[in-house]
C-alpha cells in the first residue's frame, strides 16, 4: 500500500508505517469446525483503511500483536489498490485498463430489499454452521426445517425424529 507491504506484516510493520490505530475491533470467532480453539479476529482501523489479524489458540488481544496481516480493506480514497479506488466508476476503470472487456456493475446493484435477504441469509449461514452445505440442492434447502433449542442452538434431525415418535405413539 503506497510502496509498503501489508498483507504478512506484523502488527509492530502496520504501527510503523501507518502509526497508531484510531481503533481495535476485537471479535471473538471460535467455531467448533476449528476444533473449538478460541480464534480472536482484531481489525485495526485507520481512516481509509482497515488491517485484520488472526489469532487461533490463546484468542488473546496481546498474542493477536504476533501475527501477520491476513487481509486489509481500502475504505475510502485515501488509497488505492493497483491504481483502483474507492467509488472509482466503471468508465473510469475502463480508462485505467484499457483494452480489457468489462462490464456493467450496475447490473449487480442490490435493492435495500434483497441486501437484507442476503443478511439474513448469512445469519441463518452462520448459525447452522456445516449444516448448512448439507442440503443436496438449493430447493432442498429453502424448504427444509431446522429445528433449534430456545437458545438458538440446531437440534440433530435424529432428536426431532425421536420426539415426534414418542409424540406419535
Amino acid at each position: 500500500m503506497d510502496g509498503k507491504p501489508v498483507l504478512q506484516a506484523t502488527y509492530s510493520d502496520i504501527i510503523s508505517d501507518f502509526g497508531e490505530p484510531e481503533e481495535i475491533k476485537y471479535y471473538d470467532v471460535t467455531r467448533d469446525i476449528d476444533g473449538g480453539a478460541r480464534t480472536l479476529l482484531g481489525v485495526m482501523c485507520y481512516k481509509d483503511i482497515q488491517f485484520e489479524l488472526f489469532d487461533v489458540g490463546a484468542g488473546d488481544e496481546d498474542a493477536i500483536k504476533n501475527e501477520p496481516v491476513m487481509r486489509f480493506d481500502i475504505t475510502g480514497s485515501k488509497y488505492s489498490f493497483m491504481g483502483i479506488t474507492v467509488g472509482m466508476t466503471t468508465k473510469e476503470f475502463s480508462e485505467l485498463y484499457s483494452g480489457l472487456e468489462l462490464f456493467d456493475t450496475g447490473i449487480l446493484e442490490l435493492t435495500t430489499e434483497e441486501m437484507e435477504d442476503q443478511k439474513e441469509q448469512a445469519e441463518q449461514r452462520l448459525c447452522a454452521g456445516e449444516l448448512w452445505s448439507a442440503w443436496k440442492s438449493e430447493i432442498e434447502r429453502r424448504t427444509a426445517l431446522v429445528f433449534t433449542t430456545a437458545q438458538g442452538s440446531i437440534l440433530s434431525p435424529q432428536t426431532v425424529y425421536n420426539h415426534y415418535k414418542k409424540l406419535a405413539l
